[in-house]
């Protein structure tokens, strides 16, 4: 896959989600290198994507729910696409997750 072509995509689905969802926080990673060994398109880019993303939409759905809206944004970009992890938050549950996360690193290092 051409580098302008896996860029494309990437930016395509950063703007679908940021337009349909009110988006506080989003990093979409192209982790395709991680599977290259087993999938020849992989060797490219563009074909393996994770994704963390924040947004208000979330806050009284599921998890389910959640990564369904998802899916259903992007349908189009699953014909080009191979695979999307996705950890979908609500701006609560994120500021939850990372004050865990800091506490955590606290004690391990103290």
């Amino acid at each position: 896959m051409h580098q302008a072509i896996k860029t494309e995509i990437k930016n395509q689905i950063e703007k679908k989600l940021r337009d349909n969802l009110d988006v506080t926080f989003l990093n979409l990673k192209d982790e395709s290198y991680l599977h290259a060994n087993h999938n020849e398109e992989a060797k490219a880019g563009g074909t393996h994507f994770s994704l963390t993303i924040v947004a208000g939409n979330f806050d009284a759905i599921n998890l389910l729910s959640r990564h369904n809206i998802i899916n259903q944004i992007l349908r189009d970009e699953f014909k080009i696409i191979h695979a999307l992890k996705i950890k979908a938050y609500n701006g609560k549950e994120y500021i939850d997750k990372n004050a865990m996360q800091k506490a955590c690193l606290q004690n391990k290092n103290n």
